[in-house]
């Protein structure tokens, strides 16, 4: 009977990962899941997938939008660099032979590797790509943000440029530019997790907060009302006095507008990882931090180190190494094979450099430089 105290033996995941539930072989609920050959089969069929004919049908639409609104562009894709985000505006040029509008907002912790990868394959591709620099009301949130949660150890919602001030700078330069639809994907591992993350991240800064009572606590409730304070500043900067202000208010994600279509790649093409990543390196000579044995996702941001830091706090293993965790799990690699890549990216000494490129360039936003 394996011991209580040991995680999964199979993966990766620590017995201090939350809801971890073992098997009597001391292996995981989530691997014997993703192992079965049913979610095999489903996987493949997912790396098959390809329906261009169907992808070609909605090129032709989005053409035909373009030509009734007088747009200088097919579409608009947000983009950071990173695997997904660059193989899409490989899709829309290459694939779909669209023009699109890539746009990329860097918050002032964008990984110089991903940047460059994005302005490359922009240049390669022949795309327009424009980098928006930091919104003032955004590096404030931050500011004051993880100035009150640096207290509790954990910093899950210190930051929202992913699921919100880059769709927010989307939709505007859409609507600025006429443009009817953006293209978008599924990324299943990291919506997986990230699906499965919420109740322990907003359990994680609970227990932060009662743990800092009380003297710390006034300290966590002044830094977040000054956070909540600039969110709503920068809800304001782009809605205006709106209902759609009010209906933004409470939202990870702001409302879609109207006028903009959304096509999710994924449902009309193969999403297979390992597969994007050598077309890219390819095609478009695309770069990750550290070459590993599977695709480097989510590098494209050094506050993702705070995020890191917090999972490893919270449950013995950082953002990064489940990620990387996944194909173990579902049985394409084994534990040795990916041991030195997830000692790598496990590592307190990566992680606590990120942490420290990520406060660095927070101090001196801060300090007005």
């Amino acid at each position: 009977m394996p011991s209580a105290n040991q995680g999964c033996v199979r993966c990766f995941l620590p017995p201090t990962f939350p809801g971890l539930s073992l098997d009597d072989e001391g292996v995981c609920t989530r691997c014997r899941e993703l192992a079965t050959e049913g979610a095999r089969q489903e996987r493949e069929r997912s790396r098959q997938q390809s329906r261009l004919p169907e992808l070609q049908r909605i090129a032709d639409q989005i053409r035909a939008e373009r030509q009734r609104t007088g747009s200088r562009y097919d579409c608009i894709i947000g983009a950071s660099g990173g695997l997904d985000s660059t193989y899409m505006v490989y899709v829309a040029k290459a694939v779909m032979g669209l023009e699109p509008l890539v746009v990329k907002y860097d918050n002032g912790f964008s990984h110089d590797v991903a940047t460059r990868n994005l302005r490359e394959a922009c240049e390669r591709l022949g795309v327009e790509c424009r980098v928006i620099p930091p919104i003032p009301r955004e590096r404030k949130y931050i500011e004051a943000s993880v100035r009150g949660l640096e207290p509790l150890g954990v910093y899950f919602s210190a930051c929202f440029s992913c699921h919100y001030t880059i769709l927010s700078v989307v939709y505007q330069i859409a609507r600025q530019e006429n443009i009817s639809y953006t293209l978008t994907n599924t990324n299943e591992v990291e919506h997986s997790l990230s699906q499965a993350s919420h109740g322990f991240m907003l359990m994680a800064l609970v227990k932060g907060f009662v743990r800092s009572l009380p003297f710390k606590a006034c300290r966590v409730a002044w830094y977040e009302l000054v956070a909540a304070y600039h969110l709503f500043r920068l809800k304001l900067h782009f809605d205006g006095f709106s209902w759609r202000l009010i209906a933004n208010q409470f939202r990870l994600h702001p409302r879609p507008p109207q006028f903009l279509k959304k096509v999710i790649l994924t449902d009309h093409i193969a999403w297979d990882l390992v597969e994007i990543e050598k077309t890219l390196r390819r095609e478009l000579g695309w770069r990750s931090p550290k070459n590993l044995k599977v695709p480097y996702l989510r590098f494209d941001c050094h506050f993702s180190g705070l995020i890191d830091k917090s999972f490893k706090n919270t449950t013995g293993i950082c953002l990064h190494a489940l990620l990387l965790n996944h194909f173990v799990q579902t049985g394409d690699y084994t534990r040795d094979q990916l041991s030195r890549d997830f000692s790598y990216l496990d590592g307190d000494r990566r992680i606590d450099r990120e942490v420290e490129i990520a406060l660095a360039r927070l101090r001196r936003n801060g300090n007005g430089d």
